[in-house]
């Protein structure tokens, strides 16, 4: 997987295998703690916000942690225009408790 620049003119999408994880815990832990080599799991909390990014994630992304953490996922930068709609709706039913079905989202690589 080559990694495209993220100009306005040459920001292409580029699939990346991933997880999402959606969750908060009284004590400020995030409720899990994933690291895979070949699957990118980022995690939000209930304001969409990023908690949570593994090291593959990072690697594949292009951005380091603390360029994504605390951001909230519509405003990272991170989806394709295509993608942000459904992965919006995914979040949504996520904090009514509905389930979701196997999403693709296509992501900006730096």
């Amino acid at each position: 997987m080559s990694k495209k620049s993220r100009t306005s003119a040459q920001s292409q999408p580029n699939e990346i295998g991933g997880s999402l994880l959606v969750g908060e815990r009284p004590d400020g832990e995030h409720p899990y703690v994933i690291e895979s080599p070949t699957e990118a799991v980022v995690a939000l909390d209930s304001a969409g916000r990023f908690t949570y990014i593994n090291s593959c994630a990072v690697v594949l992304s292009g951005y380091s942690e603390s360029e994504i953490i605390g951001k909230h996922f519509a405003e990272a930068n991170l989806l394709t225009a295509d993608s942000l709609p459904t992965a919006t709706q995914d979040f949504a039913n996520l904090l009514k408790g509905n389930p979701i079905r196997h999403t693709e989202f296509h992501v900006l690589t730096k």
